[in-house]
């Protein structure tokens, strides 16, 4: 299983070329993502004041993925990764900790992201760029 992080969703839907490879690569994989990633496209959507059209071709991008939730398992495991880089003096965007929580606590190991610095912070982490 694979969760997309926000840079790639974002990367995918302007139709870039290194993303475009990347989903190409990971087509028969088991794709996620998470209610975080959602929003934070949907926000940059609106804080963009993006046409119409490409704000529903974001929505329609959502309704065709899996989308992990932020529960207890997920708030539990992101409580923990944010403790344990905090103890390491290592600071890491609390929705990249969220994001990473969900995707572990539902036995997803595996980040594709241009994010690579903050994630990779994060051990149990297998973090994959394009």
């Amino acid at each position: 299983m694979i969760c997309l992080d926000t840079t790639f969703i974002i990367d995918f839907l302007n139709e870039e070329k290194e993303a475009l490879k990347k989903a190409e690569e990971i087509k028969d994989k088991i794709v996620i993502t998470t209610t975080i990633n959602e929003f934070e496209t949907m926000l940059g959507c609106y804080l963009k004041d993006l046409p119409q059209e490409k704000v529903n071709k974001t929505v329609s991008f959502f309704n065709c993925i899996k989308i992990l939730n932020f529960d207890t398992n997920s708030a539990l495991k992101s409580a923990e990764i944010v403790y344990s880089l905090k103890k390491s003096n290592e600071i890491v965007d609390k929705n990249d900790c969220l994001t990473a929580g969900i995707a572990l606590s539902n036995g997803c190991q595996t980040m594709i992201t241009r994010n690579v610095k903050h994630f990779e912070k994060i051990k149990e982490l297998k973090v994959e760029t394009y």
